[in-house]
């Protein structure tokens, strides 16, 4: 009621800080997808960020499993959602959001399912449980396949620059995000090569990543789960990109 209640307080959701003190001690953080508010209450010291990025996982792993979010959607698979979040979270500590993993847990609704459930207002169970995939790779299944093998990667860079009156750039900052989609047969071993990697720094990647790989030859070896994912978030070195912005001010 109390974070109801400051949303109710600030002229517009997107006004609305993300990180917001209530009472009794407890932190509120939320984000904003579309028409709904996606909201973690902490009671204990923890990173914002872990937050942040655990609510945009949840975010993505419904978008997975039931396609468009709204109040509507949320309702009708009301019985997905509360076993994906149990799955997710366990005790109030983040577990996976990695749909990859998680299909393995809850099964995907199929459209009988769903008119089952709405009739009715009971999930669904099934019998037979999904096997969970236990081996050197559970972020992705055995058996995977697709008629036509396809592997897209979409790289997208934010810059975050300070420009003096002149034109010339006083400070900057570039990040970015490697976001995949996968849909390929079996288990194939990838290899993507950065023609600057040696400027990348702060690289998270996804479990899928070899790491030693990378450190060793600064190449990205894997085997990726099917569907989409984001491969890798990173950071370039100021002291390694030039001091130009890609546009005119």
């Amino acid at each position: 009621p109390a974070f109801a209640k400051y949303l109710r307080s600030v002229p517009s959701l997107h006004e609305a800080e993300p990180v917001w003190s209530a009472p009794q001690d407890t932190v509120c953080i939320h984000i904003q997808r579309g028409e709904l508010v996606y909201l973690g209450i902490v009671s204990q010291e923890v990173p914002a960020l872990e937050v942040l990025e655990l609510l945009e996982g949840v975010v993505l792993a419904l978008v997975e499993y039931i396609g468009h979010l709204s109040e509507l959607t949320i309702k009708e698979n009301f019985a997905t959602v509360y076993q994906l979040l149990s799955e997710m979270v366990d005790s109030g500590s983040a577990v996976t959001t990695d749909t990859s993993v998680l299909r393995g847990l809850v099964p995907v609704p199929s459209l009988v399912d769903r008119v089952i459930e709405n009739v009715s207002g009971i999930g669904i169970r099934t019998e037979k449980r999904p096997d969970v995939n236990t081996s050197s790779t559970p972020w992705r299944s055995q058996g995977i396949r697709h008629t036509n093998n396809e592997f897209f990667v979409d790289i997208v860079e934010r810059i975050d620059a300070t420009v003096g009156a002149d034109g010339s750039v006083v400070s900057y900052d570039v990040s970015g995000d490697i976001s995949c989609k996968s849909r390929l047969t079996g288990m194939p071993e990838l290899l993507l090569v950065m023609n600057r990697a040696d400027a990348m720094d702060d690289v998270a990647f996804h479990p899928c990543v070899r790491t030693s790989k990378w450190h060793a030859e600064r190449v990205m070896g894997f085997v990726p789960p099917d569907g989409q994912f984001k491969l890798a978030s990173f950071h370039i070195a100021t002291d390694a990109a030039p001091r130009l912005l890609p546009l005119q001010l």
